[in-house]
């Protein structure tokens, strides 16, 4: 079973881990004697040190008791940093790819995260109707285990625009991937001082460094698989009265997370983007530079619309032609 909201594990609460120590303790049958409100639910956890009484029915009479442990509950993290959810948001994106597009360029950022020498952050630059954010999905989706977290900032959202949500979110959801730094960050949250600083603090850059920079460098994962990935798309749309912190940010501090991560970024090729990422060699995406692989995608998508339509299966080729010449 799993563990529900509150920590205790679903299908039983405290009696569940009860006959699990005792199956790991001594294996056997046994009577456990507890009350309700020691059992625990979602809605009534057990208390903090509670235990059960359990009695041993296999010819040797002893009391064996078993120590509850406290549940998490909504831990401090999640009310501190406050998470973004981008559920929905990638969802539309995968609605908006064409499988078979992009590979190219797919192939080349998997690359990329597996070369544990490669560049710590990557930046995409293309402009409008490219798909930066249907590969972002895509990267995301192909990534599996080693996709770390994710953030999809949006111009007309105050929240995923904002530089300090950005670093609150990240660091909660590499939280759910590490215990370690899980622990770690509990450990800064349960702290009255740093706890309010999480919450008033104006620097994005000093939460950075305390929520992001000094956990990820504690932590050293097995590296197998590749680097882990941290995606942030639309960079661009995080500007705010004619100031991007945002864009700032990564450009001045992510270069310091340590080798097992691997940040990939993307925006629109604006002038004060393309200045402000610089050092980080932004590959810019444009339809002359890939002139051949832009033309192979556009082909794959013709067919497959037209696939789906009216048209005679004989003529598609033609149609197919007669369409990307024109485009």
């Amino acid at each position: 079973p799993g563990l529900d909201k509150t920590g205790c594990l679903r299908g039983g609460g405290a009696l569940t881990q009860a006959a699990s120590a005792m199956a790991v303790q001594a294996g056997g049958c046994y009577v456990i004697l507890a009350s309700e409100s020691i059992c625990g639910s979602a809605k009534h956890p057990p208390p903090a040190g509670a235990q059960l009484q359990v009695f041993d029915c296999t010819n040797q009479p002893r009391e064996v008791p078993v120590v509850v442990a406290a549940p998490r509950g909504k831990t401090s993290l999640e009310e501190w940093l406050q998470p973004l959810e981008f559920g929905a948001d990638l969802a539309e994106h995968h609605r908006h790819f064409v499988d078979g597009t992009r590979q190219w360029i797919l192939k080349d950022i998997d690359d990329w995260r597996r070369d544990l020498n490669g560049s710590r952050c990557r930046a995409l630059l293309a402009g409008p109707g490219f798909g930066k954010s249907a590969i972002v999905a895509q990267v995301w989706k192909r990534t599996g285990d080693h996709s770390l977290a994710l953030h999809l900032c949006q111009h007309n959202n105050s929240a995923k625009r904002d530089p300090k949500r950005l670093v609150t979110s990240l660091a909660y959801q590499i939280a759910q991937a590490f215990p370690q730094i899980r622990d770690a960050l509990e450990r800064v949250c349960a702290r009255e001082t740093a706890a309010r600083a999480v919450d008033v603090r104006d620097d994005a850059r000093e939460l950075a460094e305390c929520l992001l920079l000094q956990p990820l460098n504690e932590c050293a994962p097995q590296t197998d698989g590749g680097r882990f990935l941290i995606v942030i798309d639309a960079l661009d749309e995080a500007e705010h009265a004619s100031k991007n912190s945002l864009l700032e940010l990564i450009a001045r501090d992510f270069h310091k997370l340590p080798p097992w991560v691997a940040v990939l970024v993307t925006a629109r090729p604006e002038l004060d983007v393309r200045k402000t990422l610089a050092p980080l060699r932004p590959t810019v995406l444009d339809a002359e530079t890939y002139r051949g692989k832009c033309d192979a995608d556009v082909r794959i998508y013709l067919r497959t619309i037209l696939l789906q339509s009216s048209v005679d299966a004989h003529r598609i080729d033609a149609v197919v032609d007669s369409v990307a010449n024109k485009s």
